[in-house]
Parts: C-alpha cells; structure tokens; sequence
C-alpha cells in the first residue's frame, strides 16, 4: 500500500476506530465494557496469532462473536478470501485497497 493511500486510510477510519497493536491483545487483552465496536477490519497476516486464528477465536467467544470481521490481506488469491469466510469474516479488503474501498465495504456492512 502506497504511503499516500496509507495515510489517507488511517484518517478515514481514526475517528471510527480503536486500532490494536496485534491480534494476541484482541483476543487476550480486550474487554468489551463500554466500547464494544461496530465492526473490526483484521490484518490476516499477523505475527504470534493471525488474523485467521483471531477472527475464529472472536467468533467462539459468546461476548464478541456478533461483532462483523472484514479481513484485510495482501492475499488476493479466492482461497484467502474463502479462508477468511470460513473462519467468520463477512467481507475480505485486498491489500492495496483504496479508503474508498474501505468506505463502501465497511458502508455495505453496516447497512450506512
């Protein structure tokens, strides 16, 4: 992803988000009090646990398995999208994506 198209897309989505430094302080280290959000866009390739293993994990646990997952990947090819489907994501963003594309997916799942 360009340097442009990065930082464009970190300030689309700064004022709706709560990003998180690794999918291990998602699934270990998050408590939902307050703050349970709307949606959650999941690097899929992630180091310690990725984003597969995460996504399945958040879907197993009964306080955040209602929570929409959009996997986010560089990994273009139908199985990546079909793997990610499997493990509980509702949409798939291929890396690079344009905040345009964000916008219109994260639109088309939160029925803005």
């Amino acid at each position: 992803m360009g340097r442009y198209v990065a930082q464009q897309l970190v300030r689309l989505l700064s004022t709706l988000t709560k990003p998180l430094s690794a999918a291990r302080v998602a699934i270990l280290g998050l408590t939902f009090k307050e703050n349970v959000p709307d949606l959650i866009v999941m690097d899929l390739s992630l180091p310690v646990l990725d984003g597969w293993e995460a996504t399945r994990r958040l879907k197993a646990d009964e306080r955040t398995c209602s929570i929409p997952v959009v996997a986010l990947s560089a990994h273009v090819m139908e199985g990546a999208r079909m793997k990610a489907i499997e493990a509980g994501c509702v949409g798939f963003l291929p890396k690079p994506c344009y905040p345009s594309q964000v916008s219109e997916e994260l639109k088309r799942i939160l029925l803005i």
